[in-house]
């Protein structure tokens, strides 16, 4: 059974389950840092599904397109360098920083959605409950 009674946004939210869940176990995010970390991340004991406290969530599209724009603006650089030299590292480097940048960018993403996603589920229960 659920114990949070209302959304709380700094609770661990599963988005498969669209609920608070009970026992969630911490997990170690390579992003968000240990179990100990600011951004914290767990496991939907329910679903399996990885989950986060939507609070750590809500400024997660800034933060992804700061980043986009820094490595983007790395890549531009590299490929420069590439063109006004005839070594082959600054390839290799605009190569790893665009996967770097898809990845990052891809986990911002999934973050912001969970967002989303909190924040209208969040908004239906209350107008259920009443709250």
């Amino acid at each position: 059974m659920n114990s949070f009674k209302t959304a709380d946004a700094a609770q661990p939210w599963c988005s498969k389950c669209a609920k608070h869940p009970e026992g969630s176990k911490k997990i170690r995010d390579p992003l968000g840092g240990n179990s100990g970390g600011r951004s914290r991340s767990y496991s939907c004991n329910e679903c399996g599904k990885t989950m986060w406290a939507p609070v750590d969530c809500k400024n997660a599209g800034l933060h992804g397109m700061i980043f986009v724009l820094f490595g983007v603006t790395c890549m531009i650089a590299s490929v420069f360098a590439l063109l006004l030299s005839s070594d082959n590292l600054f390839l290799y480097m605009a190569i790893v920083e665009g996967l770097v940048v898809c990845y990052v960018y891809q986990r911002c993403w999934k973050k912001k959605q969970h967002w989303v996603k909190f924040e209208n589920w969040s908004k239906r229960k209350e107008s259920v409950y009443g709250s």
